[in-house]
C-alpha cells in the first residue's frame, strides 16, 4: 500500500468552491452537475434536508446520510433555497456527485465534517456567501484520491527497492514491501489498509540491500503432509532460520519453489522463533510427493550464506 488519500496532483483547471461566512472562508469541493456561482443568504441548519423546509433566500446546511444527495439538494432547491452546503457524517472531505443525467438549479458544494459542524453551531443565522466558479485553460492543483494516486508511488518504491538488490525476482521485491509495510488499521493485512504503509528502507533493508555482515542460513525445513480428503492433499514445510551462532533470525524473508506434485514459488517470513511456514495448494492423490526448495532468503543486517544451510530441500510423501 501507498499513499493513495489526499494526494496533491496537477490538473488543467482552477475550482473554486468555497463558503465564507462571518469573514471566514471554509475550502468545499463542488457538488458534481450542480449549478455553478455565487449566491448570498442566511445560513441555516436543514439537518439530514430529507423534506423540504422553510428555506427560501437562504444557504443550507445538511448533513450527509440516509437519503441521496440528489434529494438533498431537489428538497433544498424547492425549498427555495440558493444554495445546498452538505457536510461529510465522517471525518474528511466530501466529494459527491447529483449522478449521471441529474442536475439543479442551486448550487451545492461539500464540506469536510468538522466545518460542517463548526458551522452548525457557531454560525446559524449569519450571512453567507456559497461561491463555485472552474476556471479551465489554465495550471491547477486537486487532491485526488484512489488506487490511481497510490499506485504511481507503490511501483516507484518496488522500482527503488529493485534497484537496490537487482538479484531479487518480482516474489522477492513483492514480499519484501509486504512484509515490512507499516501496519494501520488491524492487525495484518486488511481491505482498508492492505498490509499497511510501504517502507522503502526496511524493505531494501530485507533483501540484503542495505548492506550486511552477519551470515544467516536455513537451520532445518520440516516438511508435513496433510490429507484434505479421500481425492487430494497438500503440503506444508517448515522452514527455521538461524545466525551463525545458531540463534533464531526473525523478520526473515524466505522465498523457494515447489516442484514434483505442484510447480509454484512461495515465500515466507518468519516470527520471534525463527520459523515461518509455506503450504501448497490442494493436491490430487495421484500426485505421490512435492518437493519444496528454498532459493533465498533476505533480512536487514544479514547476508544469505546457501552454503551453510543444514538443509535446502525438502520432499513431502503423500500421506
Amino acid at each position: 500500500a501507498a499513499p493513495g488519500v489526499g494526494v496533491l496532483s496537477t490538473v488543467p483547471y482552477i475550482d473554486e468552491t468555497l463558503i465564507t461566512v462571518n469573514g471566514i472562508s471554509y475550502t468545499g469541493n463542488h457538488v458534481e452537475y450542480s449549478a455553478r456561482g455565487t449566491v448570498n443568504g442566511t445560513l441555516v441548519n436543514g439537518g439530514l434536508c430529507d423534506a423540504t423546509g422553510a428555506w427560501s433566500g437562504k444557504v443550507v446546511l445538511c448533513e450527509r446520510g440516509v437519503i441521496s444527495f440528489y434529494d438533498k439538494v431537489m428538497n433544498v432547491q424547492n425549498s427555495g433555497g440558493v444554495a445546498a452546503v452538505i457536510y461529510n457524517n465522517v471525518a474528511g472531505s466530501l466529494l459527491a456527485t447529483l449522478g449521471d443525467g441529474a442536475s439543479s438549479q442551486i448550487v451545492a458544494i461539500g464540506l469536510t465534517q468538522a466545518d460542517g459542524q463548526f458551522l452548525v453551531a457557531n454560525r446559524l443565522g449569519q450571512a453567507a456567501t456559497v461561491a463555485s466558479t472552474l476556471y479551465t485553460n489554465v495550471s491547477g492543483y486537486e487532491y485526488y484520491d484512489g488506487t490511481s494516486m497510490a499506485t504511481p508511488h507503490a511501483s516507484a518504491v518496488a522500482a527503488l527497492v529493485w534497484s537496490a538488490a537487482p538479484t531479487a525476482t518480482n516474489a522477492e521485491i513483492r514480499a519484501a514491501l509486504t512484509s515490512t509495510a507499516l501496519d494501520l488499521g488491524a492487525a495484518g493485512r486488511d481491505v482498508y489498509y492492505g498490509y499497511g504503509l510501504v517502507q522503502a528502507k526496511a524493505a531494501i533493508d530485507s533483501l540484503g540491500g542495505g548492506g550486511g555482515d552477519v551470515p544467516l542460513h536455513v537451520a532445518d525445513l520440516n516438511g508435513v503432509a496433510i490429507r484434505v480428503n479421500a481425492k487430494s492433499w497438500k503440503a506444508s514445510v517448515t522452514i527455521t532460520v538461524a545466525d551463525a551462532s545458531g540463534a533464531p533470525v526473525s523478520g526473515a524473508v524466505v522465498s523457494g519453489a515447489w516442484s514434483g506434485g505442484v510447480s509454484s514459488s512461495a515465500s515466507c517470513t518468519t516470527g520471534a522463533a525463527g520459523t515461518c511456514t509455506v503450504t501448497t495448494a490442494n493436491m490430487k492423490t495421484t500426485k505421490p510427493s512435492a518437493t519444496f526448495t528454498v532459493t533465498n532468503v533476505t533480512a536487514g543486517g544479514y547476508y544469505y550464506d546457501a552454503a551453510a544451510n543444514l538443509e535446502t530441500a525438502v520432499t513431502v510423501l503423500k500421506p
